[in-house]
Order: structure tokens, then C-alpha cells, then sequence
């Protein structure tokens, strides 16, 4: 009313207002702002922009997260595409890019296209943020899962059980998030039909049960 809904201010608030509703989990809200904001955005600075590219990027995100695999990935290709060029498909925000990009491939069913996105952007990921930063571990779970789709048992395991090293040196051995990516390698290799020791066996069916339990908020010793 002010400032009208073109002013630097106005849109400032817009984009806020809208990343915290997608922070408290208000996607629908979020996204009605953001459909609102990307075009203004557009007019004024053009795609080449890096404030641009941001609500692009955090419109296709917020799309994905309700389940709109299909125009999100039009949105995120649309916001990689000028994003690398101002930014560098290094940069972070373009990696974070990306993963959303190879999750969309992965779940409209182009697992192999979302591979070859994966093995772009981890090894970009370690460089920006360092091998064992905890940051990587979505990056390194999608792309081991993908990998499992298509088959490629012996590639995933390794990547999977660097997630759960990750994890191990950010929350120590006894944490559930470790507990749970040492599950998930175990659980892999038995599907691969490679067969488990009695002693792997044995653990797999301790840490199920144990991540179980802490799912629903009760330990096995207790039930409680």
C-alpha cells in the first residue's frame, strides 16, 4: 500500500514471508506467494538475476515438497540454467539445485537421468563443503538409493556407508541417524542377494529393532 508491489521492500517481504512458511512446513501458502513473486521479479531484473534465480529455485522446491514433481523440475531446470551462469554449477545454492533435480528425475521414474545428475553433483558437494561434513549425507542417500533402483548394488553400498561414517563423526556411534544409515547398507547388501554373516545378521535385526523403537518413541528394553 506504501510502497506498491514492485518496490525492493515489497518484495523483499514477499520472498521472507514465503521462506518462512516453507520453513514451518506451509508449502501451499508459500507457493501462492511465490507464483505471485517470480513473475514480478522477471519483469524487473530479468532471469539473470541472482534474486531471481533464488525464488525460482525456492518456488520449484517448495512445488517438489508437495508433490508437484513435474513443474517443479521445469522451474529448477529453468533457475539452474541462469544460476550457473551468474553462480557456477559449483556454487552451493546451484548444487542444492541440482539434487532437487536429479530427486525429480528419480521419482517421475528417469532414475538414470537422476544418476548422472548424482554423480555430477557429490563429488561438487565434497569439494564446497569437505568430505566428511554432514551436509553431504542427502546428497550421498539419494544417490545410493537411486543407484539401488537400477540395480547397482556394488557402487551404492560404499556410498551408502559413507553416509553412516558421516553421521558417526557429526553425532558419535550410538546416535539413531547412524544407527539407521548402518541399517540401510545392511538391509542393501542382503537385498543384493550377497549373503550376510550370522553376525551381520544378528545386528541387522538389533539396529531394526532399535530404530523401530526409537521411531515411536520407546526403547526395547522398556516399550517405553
Amino acid at each position: 500500500e506504501l510502497f506498491g508491489e514492485k518496490h525492493d521492500y515489497t518484495l523483499t517481504s514477499m520472498n521472507n514471508l514465503a521462506s518462512c512458511l516453507s520453513y514451518l512446513g506451509r508449502d501451499v501458502e508459500a507457493i501462492e506467494i511465490y507464483r505471485e513473486l517470480v513473475p514480478l521479479k522477471k519483469e524487473l531484473f530479468g532471469v539473470k538475476d541472482v534474486g531471481t534465480v533464488i525464488s525460482l529455485n525456492n518456488l520449484g522446491m517448495a512445488l517438489h515438497k508437495t508433490g508437484k514433481h513435474a513443474k517443479s523440475l521445469t522451474l529448477l531446470e529453468e533457475a539452474f540454467k541462469a544460476g550457473s551462469e551468474l553462480m557456477g554449477e559449483a556454487h552451493p545454492q546451484m548444487l542444492s539445485t541440482q539434487r532437487f533435480m536429479a530427486d525429480c528425475h528419480a521419482v517421475l521414474g528417469d532414475v538414470e537421468k537422476a544418476v548422472v545428475i548424482y554423480s555430477r553433483v557429490v563429488p561438487g558437494a565434497e569439494k564446497a563443503f569437505g568430505s566428511s561434513d554432514a551436509r553431504l549425507d542427502q546428497y550421498l542417500f539419494e544417490y545410493g538409493f537411486a543407484l539401488v533402483q537400477l540395480g547397482k548394488y556394488d557402487v551404492s553400498i560404499p556410498v551408502l556407508k559413507r553416509v553412516e561414517t558421516i553421521y558417526q563423526e557429526a553425532f558419535g556411534a550410538d546416535d539413531s541417524r547412524t544407527k539407521g544409515a548402518r541399517l540401510d547398507w545392511i538391509t542393501i547388501r542382503s537385498e543384493s542377494g550377497e549373503q550376510l554373516t550370522p553376525e551381520e545378521e544378528e545386528e541387522g535385526s538389533r539396529l531394526f529393532g532399535e530404530v523401530m523403537s526409537k521411531a515411536a518413541g520407546e526403547t526395547p528394553e522398556t516399550g517405553k
